[in-house]
């Protein structure tokens, strides 16, 4: 199967949006891999081809004053399935990714384009409601790594096999600005260095991937240590 990297872009440019009641962070510019694929083989005509992305490290924490910490967590843990919602394109990123038949060999290529630009929300403020407590954000920490899988199937069946993969991650820590007085400012950040890297290709491929089950988008869970803090007039 011959496969061409027409585009790898790794994501840059942090946009903020900060506010009395959460923090919002995504990226400008959003992580890109496009494809070129196509059949060099008899036996690669006809086979159902697209990307599947997994993520398998996935650490979003907030810390807030006096230890109050908030973990976002994808709700069927990870590794999980990282695809639209729409069932009918899944196991598929989404419809940019989704699978296509190889046509004759050297016929028309197959194009493939994986864009995300992950985001996160947190609220900007914890609220103990058992003791009327509310304590200010202080710091913002993400780190994520995704496993990018061109896959291929043949009709009528549910097993395929990984052609090619790659992986990329991104990491970076928000906090507050500093007013004049050197009290923190809620809603003004700074944000650290941008982690972002390009997709990088696995010589040693991991067949074992999730194609199902619960994806990373759906409901996560917002786990707050110690228990009895939610954020202050913020879902969470």
């Amino acid at each position: 199967m011959k496969v061409d990297i027409i585009l790898n872009q790794k994501q840059d440019e942090i946009t903020t949006e900060s506010g009395n009641f959460h923090w919002y962070m995504v990226y400008d510019n959003p992580q890109v891999l496009s494809l070129d694929v196509s059949a060099e083989k008899e036996d690669e005509v006809g086979l159902t081809v697209g990307l599947v992305q997994n993520v398998v490290v996935s650490d979003r924490v907030a810390t807030y004053a006096g230890d109050v910490k908030l973990s976002l967590i994808p709700l069927g843990g990870v590794p999980c399935l990282d695809a639209t919602e729409d069932e009918s394109i899944q196991p598929f990123y989404n419809e940019l990714c989704q699978g296509q038949k190889l046509q004759a060999v050297g016929g028309k290529p197959i194009r493939l384009t994986m864009q995300d630009s992950p985001g996160v929300q947190v609220a900007s403020k914890a609220w103990h409601k058992d003791t009327s407590t509310e304590q200010p954000i202080t710091k913002l920490s993400v780190k994520e790594e995704f496993l990018l899988s061109l896959w291929a199937k043949k009709d009528g069946q549910t097993n395929g096999v990984v052609i090619k993969q790659w992986e990329w991650s991104y990491a970076y820590e928000a906090t507050p600005d500093k007013d004049k007085e050197g009290k923190p400012n809620l809603r003004k950040l700074v944000v650290g260095a941008n982690n972002a890297t390009e997709m990088v290709e696995k010589a040693s491929l991991v067949q074992d991937i999730k194609l199902d089950g619960k994806i990373a988008t759906e409901n996560p869970i917002r786990q707050w240590s110690p228990a009895g803090w939610e954020g202050r007039f913020w879902p969470g």
